[in-house]
């Protein structure tokens, strides 16, 4: 899944899903950022206009149809999201406008969001972490605005052929895999195989190799 935008101004949104070689464009227009899940599924998009407040338009079907986002006042000029789309990240720029510019935070695809004001501060650009636990800020003029969450990944089990397969998405801060055949506070050891990054979905992957016996397996911070 890609996402284009032509250099003019307002901006018309073209997506492809096939690397590039074929393109159409999007049912949403004037737009001036858009942010996309590591799957292609949802995407945010941010309207060029400023002035009154941008509007910002939310996909859950890789980009086929759109909806704008009308609840809790959200306006954007700026956006970005998690590799699962859950998490996002929206940013107001009223420069000069004589309003605030707040910033907004939806961790269930846009369902709810929360904010913050800033008096004096706008936002030119944000970014969000794989796992949407780290959250970016740039103002205008200078500086960069950080919100650390505590991150709580997810691990992910599968059998494949013999073997078995873990994985979670890359956290913003270090996990290690650990195991134990019992549930004992003393009996757990780091997990040897090293984690693999899967650059496609932006997950970690442990292949344990004919397990045998049970074991149980958790991620632990540093």
């Amino acid at each position: 899944m890609m996402v284009g935008l032509d250099a003019a101004n307002p901006a018309p949104l073209a997506i492809s899903t096939n690397w590039g070689m074929n393109w159409q464009d999007a049912t949403v227009a004037g737009v001036y950022c858009v942010g996309c899940s590591a799957d292609g599924a949802t995407m945010i998009a941010t309207s060029f206009r400023r002035n009154p407040a941008s509007p910002v338009f939310i996909s859950k079907d890789s980009g086929v149809s759109w909806t704008q986002v009308t609840n809790s006042g959200v306006a954007a000029y700026t956006a970005a999201n998690s590799s699962d789309g859950k998490t996002i990240i929206a940013a107001e720029n009223a420069t000069g406008l004589g309003r605030e510019s707040p910033i907004f935070v939806s961790h269930d695809s846009a369902a709810n969001w929360s904010s913050n004001s800033f008096q004096n501060i706008s936002w030119v650009s944000v970014a969000c972490s794989a796992d949407g636990s780290t959250l970016l800020a740039a103002a205008s003029g200078g500086g960069i605005y950080k919100l650390q969450i505590t991150p709580a990944p997810i691990l992910s089990s599968v059998v494949v052929g013999t073997n078995l397969l873990l994985s979670w998405t890359v956290p913003s801060m270090s996990f290690i895999l650990e195991q134990s055949p019992i549930l004992s506070p003393g009996s757990w050891q780091a997990v040897a195989v090293e984690p693999v990054l899967d650059y496609s979905n932006l997950e970690y992957q442990v292949t344990i190799p004919n397990p045998q016996g049970i074991m149980f397996y958790r991620l632990v911070s540093q």
